[in-house]
């Protein structure tokens, strides 16, 4: 009997999706507690919705590390693929998957996007490299790009069209993480980073590992930082298409990630930090700003109609 045949998918009940919805929930919440705040101004369902998208994510991320740190069987990785594909196939193996499916179903959300982050996964575990910022640039829009589009049907739009700014914001973000987390990456063999710009730069693997500053690192980092500032401001036009609550949500999560790479080309020396960019106080601060309705106070986001 084949892995596949194996699974056994669960029964359907009426508490099926009130299960889901909470493990989404506190996946989120444990994975991104930091920044979980910034969905807390939608509406219940679309709350929901969007922590089912999220936690997928988390998902992809968890064996992106399983496979970076340790190795992963491909029968496993195959299987995550499997069970993804039963899910929209209305067989579902776990509550979350089935939160999944429902709500991309009710809010038309394509499959394309949840698949084009396993294909960024599967990319990694075939190459284990970046050749070029071309081929970061797509590993980001699995990552990042593809994951805030499958969340726009959700949080509400006002016009289509924001497919480009909806990747270039995701990307964006992914590339922000990806440079403030460089330590932890490289000590779980993951160099998210070209080759070409690693070799360009003279950058020293060795010395990110023990956390040690150099000419090199500070190089990296203020030439991903300009290249990710200019991704934030053709990303920031996406709020030209959100409805007022989407929009909140993005200014915030856009605005973190702002400050961070702000902070990181000021002074390139905090990613060797442990405990992160951002400061308890800075982030204080910018959840206090969205809870007033306040956030996106940074100059990225164009100027929008009365409708947001």
């Amino acid at each position: 009997m084949s892995t596949k045949e194996a699974r056994t998918h669960i029964e359907i009940t009426s508490n099926t999706l009130a299960q889901g919805d909470r493990i989404c929930r506190n996946s989120v919440k444990h994975s991104f507690s930091k920044y979980s705040w910034v969905c807390g101004n939608l509406p219940g369902e679309q709350t929901r919705a969007t922590n089912a998208i999220i936690n997928h994510l988390v998902r992809v991320i968890d064996y992106l590390d399983l496979e970076s740190a340790d190795g992963l069987p491909l029968d496993v990785w195959c299987e995550f693929r499997d069970d993804l594909s039963d899910a929209f196939q209305g067989n579902f193996v776990s509550e979350e998957l089935y939160s999944l499916a429902y709500y991309a179903q009710k809010f038309s959300v394509p499959r394309q996007f949840f698949f084009d982050q396993l294909n960024g996964v599967d990319q990694w575990i075939r190459t284990r490299e970046f050749q070029t910022f071309e081929d970061v640039l797509v590993f980001g829009y699995q990552m990042g790009g593809a994951p805030l589009l499958a969340s726009i049907p959700v949080m509400g739009f006002v016009k289509k069209g924001y497919e480009e700014a909806a990747t270039k914001a995701g990307q964006a973000v992914f590339l922000t993480q990806v440079i403030a987390n460089i330590v932890r990456d490289v000590k779980l063999n993951k160099i998210f980073v070209a080759k070409t710009d690693i070799e360009e730069t003279e950058l020293s693997i060795s010395r990110i590992k023990v956390r040690r500053s150099s000419p090199e690192l500070k190089h990296l980092v203020r030439l991903y930082g300009s290249r990710i500032e200019k991704l934030m401001y053709e990303g920031g036009e996406l709020v030209k298409y959100l409805d007022f609550d989407a929009c909140r949500t993005f200014k915030s999560l856009l605005t973190i990630h702002w400050t961070m790479l702000m902070k990181m080309r000021l002074d390139p020396d905090v990613v060797l930090n442990p405990d992160g960019i951002l400061t308890r106080g800075e982030l204080f601060k910018l959840k206090a700003r969205h809870l007033m309705g306040l956030e996106g106070n940074v100059p990225i986001f164009p100027e929008v109609d009365d409708h947001h």
